[in-house]
């Protein structure tokens, strides 16, 4: 994104780029039983969100959105935003328009997804400081039960 951008020209494209993305999955969607994405539209209310005064037209464009459907579970991989700045920093590349921020915009952004993620349903915030490989098994778990869950409600027996 352009750094001249306002806030809410960024949130406007933000949100384009959503709905075409959405639309490609909601082609493809029938030929799949499952289908995971990343950065749904909790990404724009927790980085863009920070400027409260526009958060009422981010929850307007969320709400025009679902039509689209909603995420059936969310993973938030949490990472205290100093040792996010370390694993950034060790990659040895420069950093983007989002990474460059500072850390109170980081750690605005971690609350923001904390916060959300305590409220909204079928939401885990994992701790994204474990190895790839903790992290892995813990979603490969919670997201095996769900399903399990979900086929088992959806044909009227719990197993």
């Amino acid at each position: 994104m352009n750094n001249n951008l306002t806030n809410l020209e960024e949130i406007l494209l933000l949100f384009i780029s959503r709905e075409e993305y959405l639309k490609k999955i909601r082609m493809i969607a029938n030929d799949y039983d499952i289908i995971i994405t990343d950065r749904w539209l909790m990404s724009i209310r927790t980085m863009q969100g920070i400027e409260e005064c526009d958060l009422p037209i981010i929850y307007e464009l969320e709400c025009k959105m679902e039509r689209f459907g909603k995420p059936d579970i969310t993973f938030i991989l949490d990472v205290d935003e100093k040792k996010c700045r370390e694993r950034i920093s060790s990659r040895n590349k420069k950093l983007d328009r989002i990474e460059s921020r500072s850390l109170s915009f980081h750690k605005k952004v971690r609350d923001n997804f904390l916060r959300i993620g305590l409220v909204q349903p079928n939401t885990y915030i994992l701790d994204g400081s474990k190895s790839k490989d903790s992290i892995s098994k813990d979603i490969y778990e919670i997201s095996t039960n769900f399903i399990n869950v979900s086929r088992g409600n959806a044909y009227g027996s719990e197993n």
